[in-house]
């Protein structure tokens, strides 16, 4: 559900800073959902496989973009069309990726990293005082 919240005011934010469209219009689509269900579970296997932050924030985004590229990839097959599609920009890969999205997704990485930390201590809270 963050990946869903986060897209919604990157999408909003672009529209006001990029498009000077102050109506901040977030958007999403449905096919998200499982993509940033499955991708929040691999960045959690690949995060419990490292156990280092510094060596899991550059595998996380590499992981990104290969989740991101392999998703879009997969809808173009499924449906005809990858939601995102990019169209032919200077630093994208078919379309499908970004590469000059990367600080970005280094910001989502290092939050995804943090978030799961606080979510570890307060599981532990939880199952270890009541």
């Amino acid at each position: 559900m963050i990946g869903m919240v986060m897209e919604v005011i990157f999408t909003a934010l672009h529209q006001v800073i990029i498009e000077r469209n102050f109506r901040a219009m977030g958007v999403t689509y449905l096919w998200m959902w499982p993509v940033y269900g499955l991708g929040a579970e691999l960045l959690s296997l690949l995060r419990d496989a490292v156990h280092s932050g510094w060596l899991f924030v550059p595998l996380a985004v590499i992981s990104i973009f290969l989740i991101e590229f392999a998703s879009g990839w997969v809808l173009q097959k499924v449906i005809g069309k990858c939601p995102w599609y990019y169209g032919p920009v200077r630093f994208g890969i078919m379309g499908l990726v970004r590469l000059d999205y990367l600080p970005f997704w280094l910001l989502v990485a290092i939050f995804f990293d943090q978030i799961c930390d606080k979510l570890t201590q307060a599981v532990q809270f939880v199952l270890f005082h009541v």
